[in-house]
């Protein structure tokens, strides 16, 4: 997919790579610049696990766009469920050590 501003077209022959690769690089970059943005802007983002909702915000807005590929939004929720409910993180004899 194509991204609507062929901003990472012209990336990408800037650095000689594939148009995916500067989609994610750009991607990437407007994903920190948006959720720090967000975070400043709405502070109660700040802490705690509230701090996902922007980096959500900012990683549905970058797909929209173009930049990343669909299924990367279904990989990054898929590490996040791992990341809440830690399947590998417990053992069941009641803790780690």
């Amino acid at each position: 997919m194509a991204d609507v501003f062929g901003i990472s077209a012209a990336l990408a022959q800037l650095l000689s790579t594939t148009d995916e690769l500067a989609g994610f690089i750009v991607g990437f970059a407007v994903i920190v610049a948006l959720t720090v943005v967000l975070a400043w802007l709405l502070p109660a983002f700040r802490e705690g696990s509230a701090f996902i909702i922007p980096v959500g915000i900012a990683v549905i807005f970058v797909v929209l766009i173009g930049w990343f590929p669909v299924w990367t939004i279904i990989f990054i929720a898929l590490i996040v469920v791992i990341m809440v409910f830690a399947p590998f993180g417990r053992s069941s004899a009641g803790g780690l050590g």
